[in-house]
């Protein structure tokens, strides 16, 4: 439920320049999320009334609400400090201002910060006191909703090109002794370079480990282990060394992932266990095993109880109950029924240098090792296709297709072979 009463200033930083390292509030990679995402994540969670981000003009920032950016620069500087008045100057409640590049704020810090600012009933306060701010320490206050409307309108005037130490400036006139003591390590932390990009991406990988470890998630290493912040994992599920959890991943009950594996935006059911394998983009059903060295992905959906083994890369194919690839197979653009074996050394030829094509295998086929299947195919309900075969025609249920050369036998052929190399070496 909205808070009437609470109202949010955002403030971006002016766009990095070639002088400085690359960290932006709306382009560095940090966790996944922007340094912005972080800060609006952070804020929405105290349900404020409306939302301004405050940012240079000619910034644009995907997936802002309508009406939310608020284009500032020196040249319309007082027109925008006019406008954030009105939106302001008549409201009761309080006005939050932070900075979006201090992404490790957390939600109960600012929620003790607006409680201390309602007890003591003064104008402003802030995090940290005003005497220990620095130029690496964010800008997190709260000020009177009326009060800072009636300041913005009338140092429209005064307007000075650099926003964030106008503000600075307002903070401070208002402030009177109540002060809240400064928060955890870090947590105001100003991203300025590139070290401190990399500090924030240790404390916000932490934080998010810990949240699934206080889940009822087992994390054997937690130390070395990445999950997103948008992953949703059951109680109970089971993560090992150097695995990385990204994107909109969701991993169900009793799931296994072991050591040095990669899962993101895909779907884990309850039972799978993986080994050192890659999965993105795809569905793995329940009880299926994957690995060591798999790579599933392209919207591959892998049915329940499968075996996906050593070395098999599965793309954009589907498979039914209790299919097995075992050993170094390739399925690319294929459907597979249930209970259909891949012998090792399996491809799919599906791409014919132009165009992708479908490879379609029914239920209880047995496909032999070092087989070669040419796109478009179909195999038929449990027929058989002989070890090291080439099909390019479609074979019918209960057949057998077979596509190779005669065997043949030449009796004493390599003994006559290494007779004559003999002769070979003695004439030279």
């Amino acid at each position: 439920m909205a808070d009437p009463a609470l109202h949010v200033m955002v403030l971006l930083a002016k766009p990095p320049t070639d002088e400085r390292p690359p960290v932006s509030d709306i382009s560095s990679a940090l966790c996944e999320r922007t340094p912005l995402q972080w800060i609006l994540e952070t804020v929405r969670s105290l349900a404020p009334r409306s939302i301004t981000v405050v940012g240079p003009a000619g910034v644009t920032v995907p997936g802002l609400t309508a009406g939310t950016l608020l284009p500032f620069a020196a040249g319309d500087g007082p027109a925008a400090l006019r406008q954030l008045a009105g939106r302001w100057g008549a409201e009761n409640g309080v006005t939050l201002v932070v900075e979006a590049s201090t992404p490790l704020l957390q939600t109960e810090t600012l929620r003790t910060l607006l409680d201390h600012y309602r007890q003591v009933g003064t104008r402003c306060a802030c995090l940290p006191p005003a005497h220990k701010a620095s130029a690496a320490t964010g800008m997190v206050w709260l000020a009177d909703s009326r009060w800072l409307g009636e300041r913005l309108g009338a140092a429209a005037a005064e307007f000075t090109d650099d926003w964030a130490l106008f503000l600075q400036k307002i903070r401070d006139e208002a402030l009177t002794c109540h002060r809240l003591a400064a928060p955890g390590t870090h947590e105001l932390l100003r991203l300025q370079c590139t070290a401190d990009l990399v500090l924030a991406y240790g404390i916000l990988r932490e934080r998010l480990v810990v949240r699934w470890l206080d889940a009822g998630v087992v994390i054997w290493d937690p130390a070395s282990v990445y999950i997103g912040p948008e992953v949703a994992l059951a109680a109970g599920v089971e993560i090992h060394q150097g695995v990385i959890l990204a994107g909109h991943t969701r991993v169900d009950a009793e799931a296994r992932i072991l050591p040095f594996s990669t899962i993101e935006n895909s779907i884990l059911q309850r039972g799978v266990r993986v080994e050192m394998s890659v999965i993105r983009n795809s569905t793995v059903e329940a009880g299926t095993t994957v690995g060591p060295f798999a790579h599933i992905r392209d919207g591959a959906h892998i049915g329940p109880a499968n075996r996906i083994g050593n070395f098999v890369e599965v793309k954009k194919s589907s498979t039914g109950e209790n299919t097995k690839a075992a050993h170094l197979a390739y399925l690319g653009d294929a459907t597979l029924g249930r209970d259909v074996n891949i012998g090792a050394g399996t491809i799919t030829c599906n791409y014919d240098g132009a165009h992708k094509h479908p490879t379609i295998i029914e239920d209880q086929v047995f496909v032999g090792s070092d087989s070669i299947l040419v796109a478009p195919l179909r195999i038929g309900r449990g027929a058989y296709v002989g070890a090291g075969s080439v099909i390019t025609l479609d074979v019918p249920a209960d057949s057998l297709g077979v596509g190779r050369g005669r065997q043949r036998i030449i009796e004493g052929w390599a003994a006559k072979r290494r007779q004559k190399l003999a002769s070979l070496k003695k004439k030279s």
